[in-house]
């Protein structure tokens, strides 16, 4: 039995392809400040797992940008004004403790980061195939079963794909203006159980 090639080069009822309808999610998240290739926001996303690995994916994008979160994070905690100067393992007033924080390694979870992508839609389009779960109850919870290490790469490889086009810095504006305040309620919301 052949497979129709069409069905590989397909994910969710959308064809793998460089158009606006798939790409549109992406540019009106990023605007005109941080734009990217239509290229590089197809790789974007594109998973390992869709058309078995053989179109451009986002494996690499996506360590550069956790990398980059990773980065983000430590700053953050660390620039937290949580201590008083003269504090025994303050160094320049930094309190070095919030490093390996619950808050400073939430920000980079895979939960936290599928989430910041569900929410600002910019999942909505994701080349990927996705094993479904043994036990789905329903037709809808199998249609809706979103992995999270699976999507979590769309908002890191975002992250890496701005790095790439941009440089550094700019990607460390993005984070800080785009992810980081969107990010943290969510961790609020993990750090209280919910």
């Amino acid at each position: 039995m052949l497979r129709d090639p069409e069905d590989i080069l397909t994910s969710n009822g959308r064809k793998y392809e460089l158009n606006e309808e798939n790409l549109k999610p992406l540019k009106e998240y990023l605007g005109e400040d941080y734009k990217l290739p239509d290229k590089l926001l197809l790789q974007v996303i594109t998973h390992k797992s869709f058309a078995h690995g053989t179109k451009p994916y986002n494996e690499r994008l996506s360590f550069l940008g956790e990398e980059l979160l990773k980065l983000s994070a430590s700053k953050f905690v660390l620039g937290k004004k949580q201590v008083t100067s003269g504090y025994k393992f303050s160094v320049g007033d930094l309190n070095f403790d919030s490093l390996g924080s619950l808050t400073h390694r939430l920000i980079v979870t895979d939960r936290v980061l599928s989430e910041f992508a569900s929410a600002k839609g910019i999942d909505k389009v994701f080349f990927c195939k996705v094993a479904l779960p043994q036990q789905s109850s329903s037709v809808t919870e199998t249609k809706n079963y979103k992995p999270k290490a699976m999507y979590s790469t769309i908002t890191s490889s975002l992250v890496g794909a701005v790095a790439l086009q941009h440089g550094k810095s700019t990607a460390e504006r993005f984070i800080q203006e785009n992810l980081l305040t969107d990010i943290l309620p969510m961790v609020q919301k993990v750090r209280g159980g919910k």
